[in-house]
Parts: structure tokens; sequence; C-alpha cells
């Protein structure tokens, strides 16, 4: 099994998703569970990063794979499986990469 890196983008991406269900549901600790529970689960099965859909949005190599409401953007480099950012699936995937570009 290759090892797991998040990225700094993906790490940002956490901490705003953390903060936007905390703020919604008015519960630090249901942001917690989800967090919890939305650390790459398909990691832990074995199966992360092996298939997805390479991605036309950005140059670097990415796959991309559904998590919950998340679209996981990954790269494989080596021994290692860099998680590269995640975006809510029902935001304009381009759009979120053209905000890291500019």
């Amino acid at each position: 099994m290759k090892e797991l890196r998040i990225s700094s983008e993906a790490e940002r991406d956490l901490d705003d998703i953390w903060q936007y269900l905390s703020d919604e549901s008015n519960s630090p600790s249901v942001a917690n569970r989800f967090i919890d529970q939305a650390d790459c689960p398909a990691h832990d099965s074995g199966t992360f990063g092996k298939g997805g859909t390479q991605e036309r949005y950005n140059r670097d190599g990415s796959k991309s794979t559904p998590d919950w409401n998340y679209i996981v953007y990954y790269r494989e480099r080596g021994r290692f499986v860099t998680v590269a950012r995640l975006i809510h699936g029902k935001r304009e995937q381009a759009a979120a990469f053209s905000e890291d570009a500019g």
C-alpha cells in the first residue's frame, strides 16, 4: 500500500470544510465527526490510488475519486499518493482549480 500524504491545499480544504460544517450545524463535534470519517476511507481499504479518473483541470497528472459529497483529487508519485484537493461535488471544479492559479 502506498503512503498517503496531504498537500497544503488539501489541508486548507479540510479546514474550510470543518469551518463550514461547524458553522452550519452550530456544532464543532458534527464537523469533527465528518472530518474523522472522511479521512480518506478509500485509502484504509487499500484501494485509494488505484483507478480514478484522469483530470483535465490541471496539468500535474491528478486523478479524482468521489468521497461522500466531495471529489478527492490526488497524484501518484513513486510510493506516495498525495491528496491534492477536496472540492465539494456541486462546485464548479475547473473554477476551484483556477482560484489556486489566480
